[in-house]
């Protein structure tokens, strides 16, 4: 008699199988739409920061007497950029593994 379930218990694993392979491939697509905007947000912060720099610089060059304040910003800018870079490049990292994981299915 318990031969008779089996066929029926192997359709409810493939099943569920299927349901898990389906609700990971979701979630992958997520994880990928979250990391590719962040990255996009984190290019942007990038971007600001390079302009601010600039601007610092260009101060630096009109002004001699603010040369210290100057460096000092300049510096908290390189600290920044450092940091920004850092955060895309692990992004990018997370997102090509996870891109990786998807073409491997």
């Amino acid at each position: 008699p318990s031969s008779f379930f089996l066929p029926k218990r192997k359709a409810q694993d493939k099943d569920k199988k299927e349901e898990e392979q389906s609700r990971e491939t979701v979630l992958e697509a997520l994880a990928l739409s979250s990391l590719h905007s962040s990255i996009i947000s984190v290019q942007e912060q990038q971007r600001k920061i390079r302009n601010e720099r600039h601007k610092w610089l260009m101060t630096k060059t009109e002004n001699p007497g603010l040369t210290t304040v100057c460096d000092q910003q300049l510096a908290q800018i390189e600290k920044t950029e450092k940091r920004l870079i850092q955060k895309e490049e692990l992004m990018e990292e997370q997102y090509q593994i996870i891109t990786k994981k998807q073409q491997e299915h």
